[in-house]
C-alpha cells in the first residue's frame, strides 16, 4: 500500500467495474454528467471553453486523381471527431477534420465516397490520447499517486473522467504498448554478466487461490556498470 491505494489499483477497480463503456465529449467537460436526454447541440457548448486546435486531414492532388480518374467530384462536408490531449498546464481539444469526397459511380442511382487517411488512434473509438496516457502513468507508476486523486485534479479543471475509464485505459494500453517493451527487457536481462533481485511478500485476497496462499513481487535491476540500466518488477 502506498498513498492510500495498492499498487494494483486499476485492476481492482476494473474488478468492481467490470462493464465500462467509452465516454463521449459531453461527459468529460465542462459540467458532472447527469442522466438524461442529450440535448441538441450539448456537446459544442461543453467544450467551447476549451482550447481547441484544428487538425486538417485531407488527400493529395495524386490520391484523389486515383480515386476519381476522370477528375469529376466534389468534396463534401468533413468527417470530425475529437479527442482529449492533455497539457501539463491543463487540457485541449484536438478536433479532427477529415476530409471527405464524393462523385457519381458507372450507375446513376451509384455514388463513389472517399475519406483522406486519418491517424490511429491509441485505442479504438476512446477519446483519450498519447499526452493523456503519458500523464496518467506519470501520476500513477512515477509519482505513487493513485489514480483517482488525479481524477479528483481533472474534476478542478473542469474535466470529469470517471476513475473505472482510467483504470481500463491503463489496463490496455499497458497490455497493447507496454507489456512487448516489458518482454524484451526480459529477454535482455538474461544476456547480463550480473543480475540484482529482490522478493517481497504480499498480500494478495483475489487472485484465484486460497486465502493465505504465499505471493511476491519480484524487483529484477541489471548491474551498474551496464550503459543502459534498468528495472523490472515481477509479480
Amino acid at each position: 500500500m502506498k498513498g492510500g491505494a495498492s499498487f494494483n489499483e486499476a485492476e481492482i477497480v476494473i474488478d468492481l467495474y467490470p462493464v465500462t463503456q467509452e465516454l463521449e465529449f459531453e461527459e468529460i467537460h465542462p459540467k458532472a454528467y447527469k442522466r438524461g436526454k442529450k440535448a441538441t447541440g450539448k456537446r459544442e457548448e461543453d467544450l467551447k471553453d476549451l482550447p481547441t486546435e484544428v487538425v486538417e486531414h485531407t488527400m493529395s492532388e495524386e490520391k484523389l486523381a486515383q480515386a476519381f480518374p476522370n477528375g469529376r467530384y466534389k468534396r463534401l462536408p468533413d468527417e470530425v471527431y475529437k479527442r482529449l490531449e492533455y497539457q501539463p498546464a491543463g487540457f485541449k481539444v484536438t478536433e479532427h477534420h477529415v476530409a471527405v469526397y464524393a462523385a457519381e459511380g458507372n450507375d446513376a442511382n451509384e455514388s463513389v465516397i472517399v475519406r483522406a487517411d486519418r491517424p490511429a488512434d491509441l485505442l479504438r473509438n476512446s477519446v483519450t490520447t498519447a499526452s493523456l496516457m503519458a500523464a496518467v502513468f506519470n501520476y500513477k507508476f512515477v509519482n505513487s499517486q493513485p489514480i483517482h486523486r488525479m481524477v479528483q485534479e481533472f474534476e478542478r479543471q473542469d474535466v470529469h473522467i470517471p476513475t473505472q475509464n482510467v483504470c481500463r485505459w491503463v489496463i490496455e494500453c499497458s497490455n497493447r504498448y507496454l507489456k512487448r517493451i516489458y518482454d524484451r527487457l526480459k529477454e535482455k536481462l538474461f544476456e547480463y554478466h550480473v543480475v540484482h533481485a529482490d522478493e517481497t511478500p504480499v498480500e494478495v485476497r483475489k487472485d484465484g487461490r486460497p486465502a493465505g496462499s504465499k505471493s511476491y513481487m519480484w524487483v529484477y535491476r541489471s548491474g551498474a556498470l551496464e550503459s543502459n540500466p534498468f528495472v523490472l518488477y515481477d509479480y
